[in-house]
């Protein structure tokens, strides 16, 4: 991808948007945000479509397509994201050097960018404009066409429990069945990855209730509610009279069921006398219109913001209709009624019932009945539903801008910039200059705070860190708290980790109140946990106890994106294994030890295990395995850089012939066997070099030597056969192709290396 340089002026701060490429209000509002946002920072809008992606560059409220890249493949929600893309968005980030990214969307991207982003040390804000981070039906309206709120169970009786839930066909291809399948992979890993966030932004009460309802983990995280801004310059709210003007309706937006399709075609059913016209602006596309142009509707086809006064001026209407049957984040379809000065008729649910509630402008009722939407609708063509307070309410209204928006997020921006000041306009405040040196030499602390600020704004690292460890040295115990985040800073960005973790901690014990100090040791120590710093793992090995518990009847356990079982018979060996295995992994892993008192058997544990987690990576071992350094980093790095199904980690023994101890792409796996590492039907041999054969054949199989993983058992007896039973179903499914898993004649190139006679 050839990006142009941005010019740079005067500001030193770069905010990267991500968006997908479409329509709709999250583009509108992500441009409308971008180009008030360009006054204070650089920035970047990057839209991602199924099979391309194009960077905009915005200034001065003009947005300028600087790069494109086509990608080989489309991008499938389903999917891992793919080499190609990491690299991609790994290239924009040393491009463009964003300090903010905030992702708007993730449609046609995914969650799996955040570690990227927080391995490169930037800021990450999420906003949620639906709900397609938990489930990609995106409003969360089911296969019996109702809320579902992202329970998959929630309407089973209303509809056939077999049938899936709608997606579009547009963003969503080739999906996997999805209720109680994909969706709860799907949900579990994006929490998995928004942990990662700095903080959320949602435009409701009612959508941070929804999230927080499906990603208990975000429960502790910062949320903040911004309101939508929009520029009405052509739009004209004073001019309705205090009587309904006319008999017509208006029902208008990107209309689909989630936004009430059926309930107005009902309602054209219950109107059998006539009394009011509905015109419907929208996708003429949409298979209902037909129907309803036979039953009274007017169609008016597709409309652009700019065009949408015009319409309403002919038309005329005396009320919007807002039917939602899922809850709305925000509503530009009401906020644009509004502005045109339109009383509406909406539903209870979510934002829309939220401000009208709170704002008056029309009424709400739930958006079930048709009949009940009837006779509302009758009772304020007869005068009887307050139509003028509905009307001065409207008049009363003083919409946010975009300008106005625009300052609620700068706020948030400065604040997650701990080197930018805040000007009373929200506008930061930078250092254009090196700061002077000082006249009274009896005050050096502000000259050296000063000097540091201004280097790591320009994100010379190495000259803070050695201002500021000069300046510790001259005031020893006098040192002042900014001293110490500000050094914190200077370490973490040069991947001094110790350092960094060392000069905090000292930092919280010398001030255990200053908000500066305490916002670093919470941002470096999230990091650690998170993002699997080196030398740093903060989450202990999950014990499971197969005495205590039945194991096929634990709950979910929710993991990290690489998690590793380890059947085990002495717990304290096991315990002792993990917790060198975690020190030396130099990533994030969940590791689970199940005591296997009961004598369940090493593969059916793994495969227990591997039915009740969702991580992207899975790794089995044994509790006699010996970790070398950075052997988890180096084996995720491998699979993700090749996109292989199974590494065979160097075990000291077969150097790469099986994988005795293996790490397994959950993604690929899931095509050989069902909800399952190894097949079933062995005892305790052979399921290894099945997995290796097929894959091997698949061209899926990768070793590395310099991945060592190796077993260390000194009274273990080699013995090459093994369980007699389990040779016998090995040879036997090798003859079979395993079932047709593979074809029979690409086995027997490797019957010497497995000691098999086809």
């Amino acid at each position: 991808m050839n990006v142009k340089k941005p010019f740079i002026q005067h500001k030193n701060k770069t905010i990267l948007y991500i968006l997908h490429d479409g329509g709709g209000g999250t583009v509108h509002t992500t441009n409308d945000l971008a180009a008030e946002v360009s006054a204070y920072y650089h920035c970047f809008i990057l839209k991602f479509g199924l099979a391309h992606c194009n960077l905009f560059q915005v200034e001065s409220q003009t947005s300028k397509l600087i790069g494109s890249y086509q990608f080989t493949s489309e991008w499938r929600v389903h999917h891992d994201l793919d080499h190609e893309r990491t690299q991609f968005v790994s290239a924009i980030i040393k491009s463009i050097h964003p300090d903010i990214v905030h992702t708007r969307t993730f449609i046609c991207s995914s969650t799996a960018l955040l570690p990227i982003f927080k391995k490169n040390d930037i800021c990450v804000i999420n906003s949620f404009h639906d709900f397609h981070l938990i489930c990609p039906n995106i409003q969360l309206v089911d296969y019996a066409g109702s809320f579902c709120g992202g329970d998959c169970n929630r309407n089973e009786a209303a509809g056939d429990p077999h049938q899936d839930c709608p997606v579009s066909k547009k963003w969503f291809k080739d999906m996997p069945p999805l209720r109680n399948q994909f969706q709860k992979i799907y949900a579990g890993r994006n929490q998995d990855h928004l942990r990662l966030s700095d903080a959320f932004i949602v435009t409701s009460l009612s959508t941070q209730a929804v999230i927080m309802a499906n990603f208990p983990d975000l429960t502790n995280h910062a949320f903040h509610i911004i309101e939508h801004g929009r520029d009405f310059t052509t739009f004209n709210r004073h001019r309705r009279r205090s009587t309904p003007p006319s008999t017509n309706i208006v029902f208008f937006g990107a209309l689909n069921k989630p936004k009430g399709l059926d309930l107005v075609d009902a309602l054209l059913d219950a109107d059998l006398d006539q009394h009011f016209t509905i015109h419907i602006l929208g996708n003429p596309n949409t298979p209902y219109f037909d129907a309803m142009r036979a039953k009274g509707a007017v169609l008016h086809g597709s409309y652009t913001r700019e065009k949408l006064p015009l319409l309403i001026d002919y038309i005329n209407p005396f009320l919007a209709l807002i039917p939602s049957i899922w809850p709305e984040t925000f509503c530009h379809t009401l906020t644009e009624s509004w502005a045109l000065g339109i009383p509406v008729l909406g539903s209870d649910l979510g934002a829309v019932g939220e401000r009208i509630r709170k704002h008056g402008g029309g009424w709400v009722l739930p958006p079930t009945d048709a009949y009940v939407w009837h006779e509302k609708i009758l009772s304020i063509l007869d005068g009887k539903a307050d139509y003028q307070a509905q009307l001065e309410a409207i008049s009363r209204m003083e919409f946010k801008t975009s300008a106005q928006m625009a300052q609620e997020y700068v706020h948030i921006y400065n604040t997650l910039l701990p080197c930018t000041d805040e000007t009373a306009t929200g506008a930061p405040s930078t250092i254009t200059e090196s700061p002077a040196v000082p006249s009274n030499i009896n005050e050096p602390r502000n000259f050296f705070l000063e000097k540091a600020k201004y280097h790591i704004n320009r994100k010379h690292w190495e000259i803070a860190e050695e201002i500021l460890e000069k300046l510790f040295h001259e005031t020893g115990h006098a040192t002042p708290a900014d001293a110490y985040w500000l050094l914190s800073i200077a370490y973490r960005r040069q991947n001094k980790i110790e350092k960094a973790v060392d000069i905090i901690s000292k930092g919280m014990i010398e001030f255990p109140a200053h908000p500066s100090v305490i916002k670093e040791h919470k941002f470096l120590f999230d990091y650690l946990r998170n993002n699997a710093c080196p030398a740093r793992n903060v989450r202990s090995p999950s014990i499971i106890n197969t005495n205590s518990v039945v194991i096929d009847q634990i709950p979910f356990i929710e993991t990290h994106r690489t998690c590793a079982v380890m059947p085990c018979t002495n717990m304290k060996l096991g315990t002792r294994t993990a917790s060198f295995l975690l020190q030396r992994a130099s990533t994030f892993c969940t590791i689970i030890i199940v005591l296997d008192t009961k004598k369940i058997g090493f593969i059916n544990i793994v495969n227990l295990i591997f039915q009740k987690t969702n991580s992207d990576y899975f790794i089995y071992l044994a509790q006699d395995s010996f970790p070398g350094k950075n052997w988890l980093a180096n084996a995720v790095k491998l699979l993700d850089n090749t996109n292989k199904g199974l590494l065979a980690f160097n075990d000291g023994k077969w150097y790469g012939k099986l994988a005795s101890f293996g790490m397994v792409r959950r993604s690929w796996i899931n095509t050989i066997y069902r909800d399952a590492i190894f097949y079933d039907r062995y005892k305790a041999h052979s399921a290894d070099n099945e997995l290796s054969i097929i894959a091997k054949i698949q061209n899926q199989y990768i070793y590395d030597p310099d991945i060592p993983l190796f077993e260390v058992d000194y009274d273990k007896e080699i013995k090459p056969l093994g369980n007699f039973d389990d040779r016998e179903i090995f040879i036997a499914r090798c003859a079979s192709g395993f079932d047709g898993l593979v074809d029979r004649s690409s086995v027997t190139p490797f019957a010497a290396d497995y000691q098999i006679f086809l």
